[in-house]
């Protein structure tokens, strides 16, 4: 006597599988505040990089000078501005 149906071997395989991917999907569900965060910023990097390499090509510096004279004293009020060098 054979049975016609899928072996048990294979029931598990797909009873694991669906778990496998509902479990992602839940994960993917519980951080998608936060990827949607990575997708916006990888998304602006990759939009302002053309200004960045344009403003650097006429000598400007990168950010972290910029906030030393604009943002630095104001974002962190307890932090002492580092001296500024000369060239």
């Amino acid at each position: 006597m054979s049975s016609a149906g899928p072996s048990s071997r294979a029931i598990v395989r797909i009873v694991l599988t669906i778990t496998a991917t509902v479990a992602l999907i839940y994960l993917l569900y519980l951080v998608r505040s936060t990827l949607l965060l990575v997708f916006i910023s990888v998304f602006l990097a990759v939009a302002l990089g053309p200004a960045v390499a344009y403003f650097r090509r006429r000598g400007l510096p990168r950010g972290e000078p910029w906030l030393g004279r604009a943002g630095g004293p104001v974002r962190y009020p307890g932090v002492p501005p580092r001296p500024q060098l000369r060239r």
